[in-house]
């Protein structure tokens, strides 16, 4: 098995802390990673994929994430087997009564069939900061993702991972 640092993966991505947590913003640079993965990744580093619960830090990470030049990133939102929309930190809703309206990008989200069960933020794009739902194994070259560590983490080490 192909053995690799999650430096070699997160090293160019900046950290960045916000009321007591740390995130990286892992910007696609070209290589593709779908939902699970990301959250994988940020897992065995010791973070998790972003929750965002509070409007204050939505602001801050749609302020971060729209100087990149990442058009979308891989959120730690994902849809339960009932249709719920639930965060991976603490299992909270998220409200989708209303199509459009925040935090969700107009006419999102779109998922009909029900495959759609995971989530991205919009970066550097039109609907920067607004929702989208996408198939959690989908890989895309263009989306990054964000790992967050509650109580800060901007020190945690790297450790080694085997690539899939």
């Amino acid at each position: 098995m192909d053995r690799v640092c999650l430096c070699s993966i997160l090293h160019s991505a900046p950290v960045k802390n916000f009321s007591g947590s740390s995130y990286i913003f892992y910007r696609s640079n070209g290589n593709r990673y779908n939902w699970e993965r990301s959250k994988t990744i940020c897992e065995q580093s010791g973070y998790n994929l972003v929750s965002i619960e509070s409007r204050e830090e939505w602001n801050f990470l749609k302020q971060t994430i729209q100087k990149e030049n990442t058009t979308e990133y891989f959120i730690g939102l994902r849809k339960d087997p009932t249709g719920v929309w639930r965060w991976l930190s603490d299992n909270s809703t998220v409200n989708v009564s209303n199509k459009g309206d925040w935090p969700w990008a107009t006419g999102q989200p779109s998922d009909e069939h029900l495959t759609e069960n995971c989530a991205q933020i919009y970066g550097n794009y039109k609907y920067a900061g607004r929702y989208n739902d996408v198939l959690c194994s989908l890989s895309k070259a263009k989306a990054g993702f964000i790992c967050e560590f509650k109580g800060g983490g901007g020190n945690r080490p790297l450790i080694h991972i085997t690539r899939n």
